[in-house]
Order: structure tokens, then sequence, then C-alpha cells
């Protein structure tokens, strides 16, 4: 059976197969408006300029379709750093295939940084096709130059500085970084700095870091680094560009004025470390702390304390002892002297176990320790020597009276002596008493002894001295102390 259809769909169903090609035609005959160049779909960038420098660029409008366009103007809105300089549209209809040419020209900011961006835009005085560009462009920021100076470094104690100074920006803001790195022998800066700091930038000038104080002696590694802002390139002094040195202290406790003391192995820039500690004697030093004894004013009230090299966080670690006195340190104890009740003492670096390991003793004044043997002064005569541990406790030397101070090297012991027949001294012996001999004289009432690898160290009626280890060239190398005692040789 035919189906049939009725009229008005059929007449309908012509209608818009004829509309189709009809519409398809009618497209291909309008008008259709591109410009180039572009740099990107429907945009140009003219990049980044100098501030006040100027490009121009012509762009080619183009009618890629079936008919003409209107009657064409064209307009450029936007930033005034654009301007048009030239233009062969404006009043013309377009036809198909045609072109025409309009200029542009940029002209970046006074403001370095600063970016820009107008709309060129060509469309007809009636119905007809249009076509937009967007224009883009931007004034070269700023390349402020960064130098960097470190403050001087020093003995362990010192607290160093830098200073980065931003020159050539243009008004620049953000911040400077600062961190230091080390202590290493090479410029290393891969790991975590021991300091970090930002400071906040307000123009060309110098900017200072906060003061820091190393704990450890060796060379350190500044860094300094600009952000940069809207206006301003990033700059930096790299890892290497500058670096600063801390070396070994001398340490010295002063009872006068209750306060542990530092300075350089010459002498230079003695400063107060730690401060309010009343009773001070000996003092001692390993390579992370720095360890002395306070004398209590009753029994039973001495105490042994700790602080970082720098004199940092001071703290009581041994409390309940009668007349601590000297001090020494090995790889994992203390030793101290107790002369009120003839005792030489041991406890772990952290405070731990304290104990009596030597008995019996004449007033025990000065202590030393090197790896296999422990060595101290009887104020009444002799220098005794025992095991770490206490052991076959023996006098290897002496006879005089009024020994204070004890040191030990590779090959030698020094001791002090502040008052008998031969006067103020400084004796040196074999490591088993051998060939004592006063290597020091006329002093007057010299006080604790130190030693590194060229040096020693006594006090002396408010001075601190240093001589040669044979004795020579003795010589005072920090003046004006208080009543300094006994002395240490930082690691």
């Amino acid at each position: 059976m035919r189906t049939l259809i009725p009229r008005a769909a059929a007449l309908a169903a012509v209608a818009a197969a004829v509309a189709v090609p009809a519409a398809a035609a009618a497209a291909a005959q309008a008008p259709a408006l591109g410009w180039s160049p572009v740099t990107a779909a429907g945009t140009y960038s003219y990049g980044t300029l100098a501030a006040g420098q100027a490009a121009a660029t012509t762009f080619t409008l183009t009618n890629t379709g079936g008919s003409a366009s209107a009657v064409l103007k064209i307009t450029l809105t936007g930033s005034s750093a654009f301007t048009k300089t030239a233009d062969t549209c404006t009043g013309t209809s377009l036809g198909p295939d045609k072109t025409c040419t309009v200029t542009v020209t940029y002209t970046a900011q006074a403001v370095p940084g600063q970016a820009a961006t107008a709309t060129l835009t060509a469309a007809g005085n009636k119905a007809a096709a249009t076509a937009t560009l967007a224009l883009a462009g931007a004034a070269a920021k700023a390349a402020p130059v960064l130098t960097a100076r470190p403050g001087p470094g020093g003995h362990l104690g010192t607290a160093v500085t830098d200073t980065a100074t931003l020159s050539g920006g243009s008004a620049p803001t953000g911040s400077v970084e600062f961190r230091l790195y080390g202590p290493s022998s090479t410029a290393d800066c891969s790991g975590t700095p021991v300091f970090d700091q930002q400071v906040s930038v307000s123009g060309d000038g110098a900017y200072p870091s906060a003061p820091f104080t190393p704990a450890q002696a060796g060379t350190y590694w500044w860094t300094a680094s600009y952000t940069g802002d809207a206006s301003n390139t990033p700059a930096a002094a790299g890892c290497g560009d500058q670096n600063v040195t801390i070396t070994t202290a001398l340490y010295w406790a002063d009872n006068g004025d209750g306060s542990i003391m530092a300075a350089g192995l010459d002498g230079s820039s003695p400063q107060a470390i730690v401060t309010g500690q009343n009773g001070l004697m000996g003092v001692t030093a390993d390579g992370s702390h720095l360890y002395w004894t306070v004398q209590g004013a009753l029994p039973g009230e001495g105490t042994i304390w700790e602080a970082g090299l720098n004199g940092s966080n001071p703290q009581a670690i041994v409390t309940g002892q009668n007349d601590p006195t000297g001090l020494a340190v090995d790889g994992s104890h203390l030793y101290w002297t107790n002369p009120e009740d003839g005792t030489i003492w041991e406890v772990g670096l952290n405070g731990s176990s304290p104990q009596a390991i030597v008995t019996g003793q004449d007033t025990p004044t000065g202590v030393a320790v090197d790896g296999s043997h422990l060595y101290w002064t009887n104020y009444t005569g002799g220098i005794w020597e025992a095991g770490l541990d206490g052991s076959s406790p023996q006098i290897i030397a002496g006879g005089q009276y009024a020994q204070e101070g004890v040191a030990v090297d590779g090959s030698h012991l020094y001791w002090v002596i502040n008052g008998d027949d031969f006067g103020g001294s400084i004796w040196q012996a074999g490591l088993d008493g051998s060939s004592p001999q006063a290597i020091v004289t006329g002093l007057t009432y010299p006080f604790g002894v130190a030693v590194d690898g060229s040096h020693l160290y006594w006090a002396d009626s408010g001075s601190i001295w240093q001589a040669g280890l044979d004795g020579s060239s003795p010589h005072a190398i920090v003046t004006g102390q208080s009543y300094p005692t006994w002395l240490a040789v930082g690691p």
C-alpha cells in the first residue's frame, strides 16, 4: 500500500530542503575579515621593550569571504601606550580577497615591568563582518645589581653579619633573604642553613642582616638573594662569593665579675659570653660545649654548668657539690677536683651518674686529662696521675707548694705555682713527671694554665698571658680583667 503524505507537509519538506543550500550559499557570499600577523589566536604581543622604547607593527586586514564588506571603521581602544600611526582601511569597503593595512606603534611605559593592552577593531557602518585583535606589550623590568659584603669573623662567640646593597633598581620592593651555611672548608650551600632571615626592601640601598653567633669554629658561607617585584628582576650573590671565618677561642673564668670570657688566641676581641655566675673557678671546652664550675657559698651548693661554645643556653647539669674547682673534659666524661673533701669526681657529659673516683687527696685544685690518664695538682704539693677511672693514683712530680693549675699536651705536663720559694712560675715535665723545670719565672700570682699546639696561656694579676711551649716570649695578651682564674682553649 502507498503511503500518502499530506500536501502541507510535503510543501514544508521541499522548502526546508531548498533552504539549507541557500543558507550555505549566503554564508559563502558573506564577507569574512581577519587580522595578521598574530602571535597567538586573536592576539599579537609586542613582547618586552625597554622603558620608553617604541616598536611599530603593520597589521593586514584581509577579507576571505565571498562578498565585499561594508565601509570599514578602524578603532583602537585600551592603553594609551598604543597609537594608530597609519590606516588604509577606514572608509574602505573591502572586497573578496582584498586587503588593507593599519600600523600601530607600542611605546613601553616609563614604569619598568608595567604591562599594557589594547584592542584593534575593524567594523562596518552596517551589518557586516568585524575583526578584532588583542594587543599586548610590557616595559622591561629594571635589573638591579646586588652586592654583598660580610662583616668580620673572629673567635667563637663572635656575632657575624652580612650586608646586601641593591643599586640600579626601580623603587624596588620585596625582600632580601640572607642564608649562612657551614662550617665547611669549601663553599657548600646545599644543606640546611644555620641562619636564614628575610629583610624587607624599600628602594635601592644597603640592607644588613641580623647578627648571628655561630656555635662552632670554621669557615661559613653567606648567600644573599633579592626576590624581585613587578618592576625589578631578582638578583643574588651566590654560594662562594663571600665567607667568614670563626676561629678557636681562648676561654677563662673571671671570678671577680662572675663571667665566662672569650677571646681570640692572640687575645683579640675579649668579651663576656656568660654572666651572672658568682663563684666561678674551672672552665673547659670540647667540640660542642663549654663547661665550668661554680663554688657554692655553703657545702653542697656547688654546681657544674654547661653552655654552647658561644655561651648560649647556660644550664646547671650537676648540683649538690661541695667545692668544685678545676675542670677537664674528654670524649665521654667531665672531671673536676673538690679541694674541700680531697676528691676527684667524674660525670657523663650530660651530667649523669656523678661519682668520686679518687679520694684521700690533700686539697686537689687543677685537673687535666689525655687519652689514658688523669693528672691533677695538690695545692700542698705534688703532680698526681691516675687511670681515667681513678685507678692507681700516684704522685709523679712535685714538692712545690701552691700548685694551682695543670695542663697536658701530647708530650708534656705544665703547671702553675702561684707563691712559694720559687715565686710565681710555670713548670714543665714529661708525661711521667720526668725532668721538671721552671720555664717561666718572675710572675706575680699566676693562676690556671692552658695549652694548644703552639702556646701556653695563664692568668696573672688581672691579665691573660701567653708564651711559647718552652716558656719563651711571655707577654700579656689581655689586660684589665677583674680576677681571672682557670683557662681553656676551645676545640
